[in-house]
């Protein structure tokens, strides 16, 4: 089930780049990692994120862990749900470890590809992290390919390879 929190971490994957070309690309908002970063530097970690929803009245799952698989690998955003998003998607629907739920294209401030990554939301973040590892490498992932997970406001990085 999707929450607020991964909705809106999907739509703010978009708005900074969903593919398409760096005209698309909003200039003020970046998505960075696990970090939001609103206007001209207000910046929040997932769980600061997750309180802000709080506070604003809205639920956020408590027992939800949010992942985000980073790949150098440049594909527009169809080609990306086939390769990576569905496949995920597909694994962790099948052992109930949670969800694909967004995805987006980090571009340079030069309009030039940065990386491509997935947004995971999980109730059971070290089995989902293996099933997303066994995947990647099945699918031939980009040896440099990490999963990055926030841990008590500390992000941690999960090499595949």
């Amino acid at each position: 089930m999707k929450t607020i929190f991964s909705l809106m971490i999907s739509l703010f994957a978009c708005l900074t780049g969903c593919g398409g070309d760096a005209s698309s690309q909003s200039s003020k908002n970046e998505l960075d990692d696990l970090g939001i970063t609103f206007g001209e530097g207000e910046t929040m970690t997932g769980e600061e994120f997750q309180q802000f929803l709080a506070e604003q009245g809205q639920e956020a799952n408590p027992n939800e862990s949010y992942l985000y698989v980073k790949l150098s690998e440049n594909l527009d955003p169809v080609e990306r749900g086939k390769k990576y998003g569905r496949p995920i998607e597909k694994v962790l629907a099948e052992h109930q470890f949670g969800s694909v739920t967004g995805g987006g294209t980090m571009m340079q401030r030069d309009g030039s590809f940065k990386y491509m990554g997935l947004d995971v939301a999980t109730e059971n973040p070290e089995a989902a992290i293996k099933l997303i590892i066994e995947k990647l490498k099945e699918i031939g992932a980009p040896k440099d390919t990490v999963i990055l997970r926030e841990v008590d406001g500390k992000e941690t990085e999960i090499r595949v390879w």
